[in-house]
């Protein structure tokens, strides 16, 4: 399908600039600074974000600042055989597992698992992203699935070459309200769970 085939040719030309980038870690910086600035973050009690991969913006630092303020940490496990994704609660020395895709996942139980209706924000990881706040991810559609129904607010952060004018976008894809980038941070205040083509960004450079 030529779709897929588009979003190939993306993820593998996202892929080539981050490998190929020297000043990797001052962007990471910005990235992280612009979103611990962010309203957003600074009113959120309980953050989910994904434990990052080799090519992904570092969450390490992003984990550890959370910590330090106070904010409950929720990782995601991915259930491959039902395509659904939870979160857990996150400490340090708790064990993780290299499970779906290796990436890194809690070992789940009922004793920490975090309702959706408890998570304030969730960092939406993603290769490139339209300025309508769609994004091309890894392939599993955990995290569309998920916000389908999820009522708080939702941030990818993003590098400049990580922005297009436009990708694929199919009818289950579901935007995210907010992309930071090491430029500026684009909102987009109001936007339908479900793609009609009609959604846009404001850009706000701070």
């Amino acid at each position: 399908m030529q779709e897929t085939k588009e979003k190939q040719l993306i993820r593998a030309d996202v892929f080539k600039t981050w490998q190929q980038m020297n000043d990797r870690s001052s962007v990471e910086r910005r990235l992280q600074n612009r979103l611990f600035r962010s309203y957003e973050w600074k009113q959120s009690h309980t953050v989910a974000i994904t434990i990052s991969t080799t090519l992904e913006w570092d969450t390490e630092e992003i984990i550890r600042r959370a910590w330090k303020e106070g904010k409950r940490v929720a990782i995601p496990k991915c259930f491959p055989v039902t395509k659904e994704m939870c979160f857990y609660h996150y400490e340090s020395g708790d064990t993780l597992l290299p499970l779906w895709k290796d990436m890194l996942e809690p070992i789940s139980n009922a004793e920490s698992f975090i309702n959706k209706s408890d998570i304030d924000l969730i960092i939406v990881p993603g290769i490139a992203f339209d300025k309508s706040g769609y994004r091309i991810g890894y392939g599993g559609g955990y995290y569309d699935r998920y916000l389908q129904s999820f009522r708080g607010k939702s941030i990818s952060i993003a590098a400049g070459f990580q922005l297009y004018s436009s990708i694929p976008v199919q009818p289950h894809d579901i935007p995210v309200d907010i992309i930071i980038t090491d430029v500026c941070k684009l909102y987009q205040p109001i936007h339908k769970k479900t793609w009609e083509g009609n959604t846009s960004y404001i850009e706000d450079k701070e």
